[in-house]
């Protein structure tokens, strides 16, 4: 999860680019832009991202040029759309929007959620991206942070499971709820079983510096 390695529009492209690079990203999920939106960036004076445009040229990008109503049908079946095309292709994977925070927030929480992971991990994941664009962290300023996990985060995951309070969503089995959700959206049990294990595969470690 990132923001956009090829929007420009935050002066973090480049940036982003060189850390899909860094990680050997095979596939991408864009869920901001429309094919479009990516060659009027690629056209664009301050383009830096040849990495990802290697990758879009190869066809392991897909544009999904979603918008941030995670409560719509079509925001849900976009979502599966991209994921399917992850199931399709070999890890590892990118997904972004445009700050890597709400839809991309959105899309990481699901497959998080789909794999196991606990509420905790999954609360901490998504609210890093707030403290690291607007310095927002539990202990410093409380009362922001809780407003963005009510507002965002836990929002998300009340659609995702179906509940209406925190202490039910404690007690909710959210490997089961991400499953119902990808399923009711159109995934297939077969989708769903080819990107569980595309996201166990095991590589060899990376490390890499990035600007």
């Amino acid at each position: 999860r990132s923001a956009s390695p090829i929007n420009n529009a935050h002066g973090r492209a480049s940036y982003a680019n060189a850390f899909i690079e860094a990680a050997g990203v095979c596939a991408v999920v864009n869920l901001a832009d429309s094919d479009e939106d990516i060659a009027e960036y690629i056209a664009a004076e301050d383009f830096n991202s040849a990495y990802y445009l290697d990758l879009y040229e190869n066809g392991k990008v897909i544009a999904l040029d979603m918008n941030v109503n995670f409560y719509a049908d079509a925001f849900a079946a976009s979502v599966v759309e991209g994921l399917i095309f992850l199931a399709q292709n070999d890890p590892p994977y990118s997904i972004h929007c445009t700050e890597g925070k709400d839809r991309a927030g959105f899309t990481t929480m699901l497959l998080g959620a789909l794999m196991g992971a606990d509420l905790q991990d999954i609360v901490d994941d998504y609210m890093l991206s707030f403290y690291n664009y607007y310095g927002i962290d539990k202990e410093t300023e409380p009362e922001r942070y809780e407003a963005v996990l009510n507002n965002n985060l836990l929002a998300m995951l009340y659609q995702v499971t179906g509940v209406n309070t925190y202490e039910e969503l404690v007690q909710s089995d959210l490997e089961s709820a991400a499953t119902k959700y990808l399923l009711d959206a159109g995934m297939t049990e077969n989708d769903i079983l080819t990107l569980k294990e595309n996201l166990t595969f095991e590589t060899e470690t990376k490390t890499a510096e990035v600007p």
